[in-house]
C-alpha cells in the first residue's frame, strides 16, 4: 500500500470531524456563561480544549481496542489497532491520554473551589467507559445514544459553564444549551450506524439502526433534526436564547436538507454509504454547523453573524471571541 493509502487510513482512524463533539460543549458552555453576564477567559478555554481533546482521544482509541476484542471491527481497516498493528500499544496510549487529560482538568478545577466540576467530569468519563468498556459494553445493547446524550449534554456541557462561572447556579440558558449539545452529539453517533448495520448485526451489537431498521432510523434522524431547529426557534422567542441564534442556525438549513435527502434516499445502501461514509459525514457536517452558528450568536453582536462561516474552521470561533473580548474594557458580571 502506498503512502497516500496509509495516510487515508490514519485520517480515518483519527476521525478529525468527531473532535467538534468535544469542542462544542466548551464553546456553548462558555458562550452560555458569557450570555448570562460572566467574563470568559479565552486562553483558559484553549487549555480546556487541549484536555478535552485528550479525553476524547482516549475514548476513540479505547473504543477501537474494545471493538477488536469482540470482532465487531473485523472489516474495519481504519481501526487504530489495525492501522498500528499493536493492541497493547493502543491500549497504553489510550490510558496515557486519559491520565494526562484528567490531571489537567484536576489542576484547573482545584483552583476554582467548585466540586461540581471534577465530579461531573469523572461522571462523563465513567459514562464513556460504560458505553464500550468490558464487562458492560452498553452500546452493544442499543443504549449508546442515551449515554452519549448525558455524557456530552446535561453532564458534560455544564462543566465548561462552571469553569467560566464557578459556584454559579445553572440557568435556563445552560439547561437548553446542554440539551441541544446532547441531542446533536447523539445524532452524530446515530448517523454513524447506517453504513455498518450488517456488521453490527453479525457481531451481536444491537445498535438502534439494527433494532429499528434503516427505514425507521432515517425517520428518527429526520425527527431529531427538526426537533433541534424547533427548540432553537422556540427558546429564542421565549428569550432563553438570543434571537440572533435563530438567524444564525438558518445558515445550517441547506446542510440539514442535504443530509436528510441522502439518508432518506440511501439509508438501505450500506455499500454506498461505506464508500465515503456519506451519512456519517453529512451528519457530522450539518450538526456542528447548527451548533457553531448558535455559538456565534452568543459570542458576538448581530454584526458578526457572518462568522457562521467558521463551521469549517473551528479556530475562527476563538478568534471571534478574542476580537469580542478585546473591544470590551470592562468585564461583564
Amino acid at each position: 500500500m502506498g503512502v497516500s493509502g496509509d495516510m487515508r487510513l490514519w485520517i480515518a482512524a483519527v476521525k478529525p470531524p468527531i473532535y467538534n463533539s468535544v469542542l462544542v460543549p466548551i464553546l456553548l458552555g462558555s458562550s452560555a456563561a458569557r450570555f448570562d453576564g460572566y467574563a470568559v477567559d479565552v486562553i483558559f478555554s484553549l487549555k480546556l480544549a487541549v484536555a478535552a481533546i485528550l479525553l476524547l482521544t482516549w475514548c476513540n482509541i479505547s473504543n477501537d481496542v474494545f471493538d477488536s476484542m469482540t470482532g465487531v471491527d473485523e472489516d474495519k481497516k481504519e481501526s487504530y489497532v489495525k492501522v498500528t498493528g499493536s493492541f497493547w500499544g493502543c491500549l497504553i496510549a489510550s490510558k496515557i491520554c486519559l491520565i494526562v487529560s484528567m490531571c489537567m482538568f484536576w489542576s484547573f478545577s482545584s483552583k476554582l473551589d467548585d466540586n461540581r466540576i471534577i465530579t461531573q467530569l469523572i461522571a462523563s468519563a465513567v459514562i464513556a467507559y460504560l458505553y464500550q468498556g468490558p464487562p458492560f459494553r452498553l452500546s452493544y445493547k442499543g443504549v449508546g445514544e442515551i449515554l452519549t446524550f448525558f455524557a456530552f449534554g446535561p453532564v458534560g456541557t455544564p462543566v465548561f459553564y462552571y469553569f467560566q462561572a464557578p459556584r454559579s447556579q445553572a440557568t435556563s440558558t445552560l439547561i437548553i444549551c446542554s440539551i441541544l449539545v446532547g441531542i446533536t452529539t447523539s445524532m452524530i453517533l446515530f448517523g454513524s450506524h447506517f453504513h455498518q448495520v450488517d456488521q453490527d448485526f453479525k457481531s451481536g451489537k444491537m445498535s438502534p439502526i439494527v433494532r429499528l431498521g434503516t427505514a425507521r432510523g432515517s425517520q428518527v434522524l429526520l425527527a431529531s433534526t427538526v426537533m433541534c431547529y424547533l427548540l432553537v426557534f422556540t427558546f429564542s422567542l421565549l428569550g432563553v436564547l438570543p434571537l440572533s441564534s435563530t438567524i444564525c442556525t438558518l445558515v445550517a438549513v441547506p446542510l440539514a436538507r442535504s443530509m436528510l435527502t441522502l439518508v432518506m434516499n440511501h439509508h438501505s445502501e450500506p455499500e454506498k454509504n461505506s464508500a465515503a461514509e456519506n451519512v456519517r459525514s453529512q451528519v457530522s457536517s450539518c450538526v456542528p454547523s447548527l451548533r457553531l452558528c448558535l455559538t456565534a450568536s452568543w459570542q458576538v453582536s448581530a454584526l458578526w453573524t457572518r462568522c457562521c462561516y467558521f463551521r469549517r474552521m473551528l479556530t475562527k470561533v476563538f478568534q471571534g471571541i478574542l476580537i469580542s473580548e478585546s473591544t470590551q474594557h470592562e468585564p461583564a458580571y
